[in-house]
């Protein structure tokens, strides 16, 4: 439990950092909000299913769906990989990203030891999508390419 506790500290701490180099309201916005949420991952977590203890709902999966929905119409299809980088505020996103991934591999690992709800695994999964398709908006705001990698040394 301390592990996904930690994890989830560091993404807030992460997405903080963000969210100070954004000059983008909606997206400084968006990142307080899923701060805010981490605190309920974390209050859930660590209430093991006691009543009183704050949960993610549905409803936090349900705005997460619909903002990656609106951005991925803003930035349009991903047709290959992507560097993270480009912006110094998508870089930080990504880096965000790069945190939540691992959280939720800690709250998976947690799960196969305590009851750990769906809707607590479906909001990590869908957590890091939104995080990645923030940071090409952020990109995208600014007219930069994303850069695609290079496979050098291939043959």
């Amino acid at each position: 439990m301390i592990e996904a506790l930690g994890d989830f500290d560091e993404l807030s701490c992460a997405l903080g950092v963000a969210a100070a180099f954004s000059d983008d309201k909606a997206a400084k916005k968006t990142l307080e909000n899923i701060q805010n949420d981490l605190h309920t991952v974390c209050a859930e977590i660590s209430g093991c299913g006691s009543p009183g203890y704050p949960l993610i709902k549905r409803m936090h999966i349900a705005e997460l769906e619909e903002a990656i929905a609106k951005i991925e119409r803003a930035v349009g299809e991903q047709r290959t990989f992507l560097l993270p980088g480009g912006s110094m505020q998508a870089a930080f996103i990504h880096l965000g990203r790069a945190v939540a991934r691992r959280a939720e591999r800690s709250l998976v690992r947690l799960s196969k030891k305590q009851k750990i709800r769906n809707e607590l695994l479906t909001y990590a999964n869908r957590l890091s999508t939104l995080l990645y398709v923030l940071a090409r908006l952020q990109n995208r705001m600014r007219n930069l390419d994303e850069s695609r990698p290079v496979y050098r040394h291939q043959g």
